[in-house]
């Protein structure tokens, strides 16, 4: 296993670990389950989601994966620059670590499959 395809694999992963935590934080975070709750969940569950794909295109390694979690994590490392223009807090600083590191792995391995095949 290369080395961009060992970090790959452990930013996926921490990935998965700050979406988990997301959808851990709603309970204690919301007192009922409000349009803000379901929110919160929902983009925890987006972050877990994106995590899983990058999972997938890892163990897959074709190029159409490859280009799909490339497009996943660009849009999630979109959402995270948004979040962080009005929530400075570590967690968003995490996540846009997190997906700027996604994507530049998922772009490398994109680029690998690319000049492999000719």
């Amino acid at each position: 296993m290369t080395l961009v395809r060992r970090a790959h694999w452990v930013f996926a992963v921490l990935s998965m670990i700050l979406g988990g935590g997301h959808i851990a934080l709603a309970a204690p975070s919301y007192d009922a389950l409000t349009v803000d709750a379901l929110w919160f969940v929902g983009a925890g569950l987006g972050i877990v989601a994106v995590a899983m794909i990058n999972i997938v295109a890892l163990r897959d390694q074709g190029r159409a994966s490859f280009l799909l979690v490339l497009a996943a994590n660009a849009v999630m490392l979109c959402y995270f620059a948004a979040a962080w223009t009005v929530l400075k807090i570590p967690p968003v600083v995490a996540g846009l670590v997190l997906f700027a590191g996604l994507s530049l792995f998922s772009l490398s391995q994109t680029l690998q499959r690319s000049h492999a095949r000719g």
